[in-house]
């Protein structure tokens, strides 16, 4: 079980989360992880699953730079992807990942779910309940669309 510092269990939504965020850095190749890409990716998974029906297929692509499309998408962006809020737990993240990251898994350009460092879980936490507020002000709002 995972536990913050002070000892609680992680929320069944900051679970969700991380599970999401290690799959989605072992699918993806190393060059792809510009951007904070694997993490953005993951916060789609982790809206599918947490709030079903709140955003549609989002088409996730990196090119150069990630790219999104589909219903919710602009949303997302500039609601969440890009907001600093976001971007300051999301940062921490992404880099306890990339430093753990060992010559072999370099050479392969790729990393497996069980070499992924000890992610932060206040940070989980912390990201979890962000995104999942934001959602939820959005659908209230009506302005996912």
């Amino acid at each position: 079980m995972i536990s913050t510092t002070d000892g609680k269990p992680l929320s069944p939504e900051a679970h969700l989360l991380l599970d999401r965020i290690k799959d989605e850095f072992s699918k993806t190749t190393i060059r792809r992880w510009g951007h904070f890409f694997p993490i953005l990716v993951a916060t789609i998974r982790f809206i599918f699953q947490a709030r079903p029906k709140a955003i549609g297929d989002i088409d996730a692509r990196y090119d150069s730079s990630p790219a999104f499309s589909g219903r919710g998408a602009e949303w997302l962006v500039d609601t969440l992807l890009y907001s600093n809020e976001y971007l300051n737990l999301v940062e921490p993240i992404w880099y306890q990942i990339v430093k753990g990251i060992t010559a072999p898994t370099k050479a392969r350009e790729y990393i497996l779910i069980d070499e992924i460092p000890k992610i932060d879980p206040i940070k989980i936490e912390q990201l979890a309940s962000l995104i999942l507020d934001k959602v939820d002000q959005g659908i209230e709002n009506g302005t996912i669309v």
